[in-house]
């Protein structure tokens, strides 16, 4: 009798210890997680269309996700990292809902960061890309003007807008050689 009186008690202040009900505080939270991720889906849309303060107002202004934006801790849609590493920071390790709901957020937060890498990464490769179709219209542009009969120095002053480091060097070569002679007495027309 004492053995069934031991499991059936419970303690307000540790869910751990009851074992037959589930974490009402975690639930709420995960709930706030799934709503919060529904609502930075929809934002995500947005965005690509209508800039990002537009997408944020578009979400708040939905109605769909207003137990996120109205009450005492409104969210900062802009900053979904941010909003859940504010979840995340509330929960502890005592119950097994707890730590699965940590576990799940933490795996956003992976995915959020793989996210921005790969998009610093595209944007890179993209501004690279751009640099080298730059690049090489104006050589394609010094090349035409030097097969057409201009000086190297007019080409690439017209293609690249100023001397190549090739003609700098050549420039200043030219120069050392003309002073030195001058300095010799030779003079060359």
């Amino acid at each position: 009798m004492r053995k069934e009186l031991k499991k059936s008690v419970f303690s307000l202040t540790d869910p751990s210890k009851d074992k037959s009900k589930k974490d009402a505080f975690a639930e709420r939270l995960k709930e706030r997680v799934n709503l919060l991720k529904e609502a930075y889906s929809e934002y995500k849309k947005w965005t690509d269309i209508v800039g990002k303060g537009e997408a944020a107002n578009k979400v708040k202004g939905s109605g769909i996700f207003d137990s996120l934006f109205k009450g005492k801790e409104p969210v900062d849609i802009e900053n979904y990292r941010d909003e859940l590493n504010k979840i995340l920071n509330q929960l502890d390790d005592k119950t097994k809902e707890r730590r699965e709901l940590k576990v799940s957020i933490r795996k956003v937060l992976l995915d959020i960061d793989a996210n921005a890498m790969k998009e610093a990464s595209d944007k890179a490769a993209k501004e690279l890309e751009r640099y080298v179709s730059d690049v090489s219209k104006k050589w394609d542009i010094y090349k035409q003007l030097v097969n057409a009969g201009a000086s190297k120095k007019d080409a690439s002053l017209y293609a690249f807008g100023a001397l190549s480091e090739y003609e700098k060097k050549s420039e200043e070569l030219a120069e050392k050689v003309t002073k030195k002679m001058k300095d010799k007495g030779v003079y060359i027309l």
